[in-house]
């Protein structure tokens, strides 16, 4: 479980941010912390705050780390630039030093603390110590890599390693790679789980801004629902038994084979192989879209979201009536099908005791929604183990202490006036009761992260007279 993250120069992130998963004082929705041998952690963490405040470019930075850690895992040249490098570009010192990185994770009891800096260009700092479950342990290195004057200097402690080949292996590390990147090309067992922490650990939903993602997640979700499997029938009557329940007049969900492959995945597959991209067999469609089709698609540019396998066929039915009828998954609402999304997103990320990363958690969402996807992550008995989600949202009706979100759950995101943003948890204000208007104190700007508007928008406001049409 995650149980803290530090980002320094990374987008508005200009100084040293920290978010923490670790539970404060507040007594209140105890069923929002799972209990660990180190730390009381929180299920959710909700960040709020104007636009442009810096809110995504935490969770962005998260992900950055993720993909930086995968990126190194692959043999490629040392010029590569490393990705998801972006320094906060109001400060022309900050443009050119590393971005900083940092994570502390429970995995199984132990305390793994994961740190690294980095420019585009190389791997300047990185660290991992790991701290063994049980009492009075004492914190033990793992890789120690950092940079004197130019020279480099890589340790990873003898103890954990399987060869004196494999230490030789490991010190050969590209200047643009992790070590611990590279430590998954070798079998290291003391290793795997971190790695494997940020290799399947953290699901990412930005789906407003993402629409293959959902549309693969829906893919996959009426992949389990027409499967078999004991594991994807358990999945498939919860997830329907959620939709049902949504409000949509949803009252069954099946799946049927596709006619046709996706539509949409395709174009992207094409697109990629004109850039001169080897595209693998299984990334590859089952049953290619006719020319013309795609031309017409093409033309008019038409989001089909056609699944290569199964798609979602929903059934709908007059309460008063026997009538039903059965609609395409393409055919419900856009929050219909964000909401089925992120439902679906969560019971599988609860299933491997995912991090979840939800941006924009309200987009297309009803507030009622929103506090019943809340209660889902929530909820110790559809998740006796430890899935959190991180997310972002507008939605102050969230801000609600008493059955929603509890103090140490809503941080806020504020940028200054030179551009950087900062970061804080409401449990950090002195004196703020659970039991207090929240929202209300929050959007009469009592606690910042409200945006500032200029005179333009600040003096605008509706006249006292009705305006009379074609009046001299």
């Amino acid at each position: 479980m995650l149980v803290e993250f530090r980002l320094t120069n990374h987008k508005s992130i200009r100084n040293e941010q920290t978010l923490s998963m670790v539970a404060g004082q507040s007594r209140t929705l105890k069923g929002h912390v799972v209990k660990t041998n180190r730390h009381d952690l929180l299920r959710s963490v909700g960040l709020f705050g104007g636009n442009a405040s810096g809110k995504t470019n935490i969770l962005d930075g998260l992900v950055a780390m993720r993909n930086i850690v995968g990126f190194g895992a692959r043999e490629r040249p040392d010029t590569d630039r490393i990705p998801g490098i972006d320094p906060f570009r109001l400060d022309a010192d900050t443009l050119t030093k590393p971005t900083r990185f940092g994570v502390k994770i429970n995995l199984g009891g132990d305390l793994y603390t994961y740190a690294f800096e980095a420019t585009a260009q190389k791997i300047h700092q990185e660290s991992l110590t790991v701290r063994r479950a049980g009492k009075n342990t004492r914190e033990e290195t793992m890789i120690d890599r950092r940079e004197t004057n130019g020279d480099r200097h890589i340790e990873v402690y003898r103890k954990i390693l399987p060869s004196q080949a494999a230490q030789d292996t490991l010190k050969l590390v590209r200047t643009n790679q992790l070590v611990l990147s590279k430590s998954a090309t070798i079998d290291i067992p003391a290793l795997k789980p971190i790695y494997g922490w940020f290799n399947d650990g953290i699901a990412i939903m930005d789906l407003h801004r993402n629409l293959s993602r959902q549309i693969n997640i829906l893919r996959r979700t009426a992949q389990r629902v027409a499967s078999s499997k004991a594991e994807d029938q358990a999945f498939a009557s919860r997830f329907g038994l959620l939709a049902s329940s949504a409000g949509a007049g949803i009252s069954a969900i099946t799946a049927k084979k596709a006619e046709v492959a996706q539509a949409l995945f395709q174009l992207r597959l094409e697109a990629r192989r004109e850039a001169g991209e080897v595209i693998p067999e299984s990334d590859a469609p089952q049953i290619s879209i006719p020319d013309e089709v795609v031309q017409e698609i093409k033309k008019h540019k038409i989001p089909f979201p056609f699944h290569a396998e199964h798609q979602l066929v929903l059934t709908h039915a007059d309460s008063q009536s026997s009538c039903q009828a059965e609609f395409d998954i393409s055919e419900e609402s856009t929050g219909t099908q964000r909401f089925l999304a992120i439902a679906a997103g969560l019971l599988t990320a609860m299933e491997k005791n995912q991090l979840v990363i939800v941006d924009e958690l309200d987009n297309s969402l009803h507030p009622h929604l929103v506090n019943r996807v809340l209660a889902l992550i929530h909820a110790a008995s559809e998740q006796p183990h430890g899935a959190q989600m991180l997310f972002t949202t507008h939605d102050t009706n969230a801000m609600n202490a008493i059955d929603t979100l509890r103090l140490d759950q809503i941080w806020l995101c504020e940028r200054d006036d030179r551009g950087a943003s900062t970061l804080f948890s409401l449990d950090d204000i002195e004196g703020l009761r659970g039991d207090a208007a929240i929202a209300k104190q929050y959007l009469l700007g009592r606690f910042g992260g409200v945006p500032q508007f200029g005179y333009e928008l600040a003096s605008l406001h509706p006249s006292d007279t009705p305006q009379i049409l074609g009046a001299p």
